[in-house]
């Protein structure tokens, strides 16, 4: 007689354990797995669900004392003295203020604080409304030197809701930013809730650990889609109208498989961390960073640089337990700048903007933010589902991809070398710093080539270190007369006067916002005159533009200040 079957114990212990092991089984059958993968990511849930409102601060107090009250009612009445945190009612200010009183009462808002001394926002790259005014035109863009997703978003959401063409979009980068970006566009594709994808997604970019949950989503809808494709290139569907083909190397592969199965404690993962944002060689950049800020705003940068989690001023992130591996090497080592702030990607006034709608104040700078991501995703997902858009995702340096598509070897994936773009974003290679170095004259003559014949086909790209030993590109260099008519007009700006708190960071906020008043178009085209502009353009049949129809003349305090866009479009010589 046979025996009886023993039944096994599998012991769990947390939603990504359960995901891989749903996974691992599922692959013995086929035929049942995507069902599997599709129903779990269906029942699989966070216990605490995206925020839909700004909270009351008081809603998570239990999770440092559980003897304290909660309260899950709406935030309406704001604090009055620092502005960061909203309560439904006094009762519940009164009982959190031993929790907030740390924050309310911290030295950065002093308005006599004083420093102890010792990137780009997002862009429509198309803005079809200014150019091709064709809503049913089918689009190819080129993101050759991508960085995360931010463009991509901002120019797909700001398409015209009545947009029926087809869309093909290159993304190129670096094997950690290429492999984050591969798994946020699977996440926001295939997670069946729209609201919760965005909010899987929101963190998955930018905070530094994530919910149990999330990570599980993240593994489950990657393994869906990416189980389709065989070796290291592929094309599949991305939901139902959309498309992923992409076409990585090894070293790329290595870290989609970090990011989905490597292990990292928490515990080494926070201690990583918090290393990394509070180095004793970094103080002085810190402290230079926070006299430009308003006295709340300093809490709230240093309270997203202690917690690492996007989300709104006293809501409470201890369930946040799981390392965001994207965000970390294969070594475990935190790889972000400790200057980098998710706030550098994207126009504050639209964040804040946002922000109100939802209850948080302007104080509240990451609450902000958090609401406004929160809907850019939101509609990002919807229109991943409902456009034609084929993505293509690469890994190598930007003008190896130029020369592989010429020599034909992205065909399998549905990209020929006919293949021409009506927009390519070079972002900032050809600066001298660059990761990639590449030269001016290298990437207009592999890229040029690979503009369409359009009238608005343009080549877009900036210069954020050009200033650096170049005469007249800031008012620093520019003599003593320019400095000071420079300052004339910075202390004329109404808007100002309630940032210049004292003399001492006065001065240090004026040295910093300077350039923002300063016109330096012509040191620029001199700089560019200088390293053989005239030459390239002749060469490759460009021209640069008179009149930018696709970015405006922009400074940005943050992240703008040194920098000008350059435009080229195809020669109608």
């Amino acid at each position: 007689m046979d025996p009886e079957p023993r039944s096994r114990t599998i012991n769990v212990s947390s939603p990504g354990q359960l995901a891989k092991i749903v996974i691992a089984a599922a692959r013995t059958n086929p035929q049942i797995r995507e069902g599997v993968m599709r129903k779990m990511l269906k029942d699989l849930t966070p216990v605490y669900p995206p925020l839909e409102s700004l909270p009351c601060a008081n809603a998570h107090w239990q999770w440092q004392a559980a003897e304290s009250p909660s309260c899950n009612k709406p935030g309406k009445l704001v604090c009055g003295s620092c502005r960061l945190t909203a309560y439904c009612s006094r009762e519940c200010q009164k009982a959190h203020w031993k929790a907030h009183k740390k924050d309310c009462k911290s030295k950065l808002r002093d308005e006599d604080w004083q420093p102890s001394w010792g990137t780009t926002p997002a862009m429509d790259v198309l803005n079809l409304e200014m150019n091709e005014k064709d809503l049913s035109s089918d689009l190819n863009l080129a993101f050759i030197a991508s960085g995360d997703l931010r463009n991509v978003v901002k120019t797909i959401n700001s398409l015209p809701s009545e947009f029926s063409g087809r869309l093909t979009i290159l993304l190129n980068d670096a094997p950690p930013i290429a492999s984050q970006n591969l798994l946020l566009l699977t996440t926001l594709a295939t997670v069946p809730d729209e609201v919760l994808a965005a909010d899987i997604a929101l963190h998955y970019w930018y905070s530094a650990f994530l919910l149990p949950e999330y990570e599980a989503q993240v593994q489950l809808a990657a393994d869906i889609v990416l189980n389709k494709i065989q070796d290291e290139q592929g094309n599949v569907p991305l939901g139902e109208k959309s498309t992923l083909g992409w076409y990585y190397g090894a070293k790329s592969k290595e870290y989609l498989w970090h990011c989905l199965n490597g292990k990292i404690s928490e515990e080494v993962a926070r201690t990583e961390y918090t290393q990394a944002q509070t180095a004793i060689s970094r103080r002085d950049h810190r402290e230079r960073f926070k006299a430009q800020l308003r006295p709340s705003h300093r809490v709230a940068f240093e309270e997203y640089r202690r917690s690492g989690i996007v989300r709104p001023f006293g809501v409470q992130n201890p369930h946040f337990t799981k390392p965001n591996l994207s965000l970390f090497t294969l070594e475990g080592k935190w790889w972000q700048s400790d200057s980098a702030s998710p706030l550098n990607g994207w126009d504050p006034c639209e964040v804040i903007k946002t922000g109100k709608r939802y209850g948080a104040q302007p104080e509240d700078i990451f609450g902000c933010l958090y609401f406004f991501l929160s809907e850019q995703l939101r509609t990002f997902a919807r229109r991943i589902r409902e456009m034609r858009i084929a993505f293509k995702l690469f890994c190598w340096s930007p003008c190896e991809v130029g020369e592989f598509m010429k020599k034909n070897v992205f065909e399998d994936i549905d990209l020929p070398s006919a293949t021409r773009f009506d927009r390519i974003d070079v972002s900032n290679i050809m600066d001298q710093d660059h990761r990639f170095g590449a030269r001016l004259e290298n990437v207009l003559e592999v890229w040029g080539s690979l503009l369409s014949e359009r009238p608005s086909a343009a080549l877009v790209g900036c210069f954020i270190f050009w200033f650096v030993g170049n005469d007249g590109s800031s008012s620093a260099n520019s003599g003593e007369k320019i400095a000071l008519e420079c300052t004339q007009r910075l202390v004329d700006l109404e808007q100002m006067n309630d940032k210049l708190a004292n003399l001492v960071t006065q001065k240090y906020m004026a040295t910093y916002n300077l350039d923002a008043v300063f016109e330096n178009s012509k040191a620029f085209i001199a700089y560019l005159r200088k390293n053989g502009l005239t030459e390239v353009l002749e060469k490759t049949n460009l021209k640069l533009r008179d009149q930018n129809t696709i970015l405006p003349h922009v400074r940005d305090t943050f992240s703008w200040i040194f920098g000008k866009g350059l435009t080229m479009g195809m020669d109608d010589r």
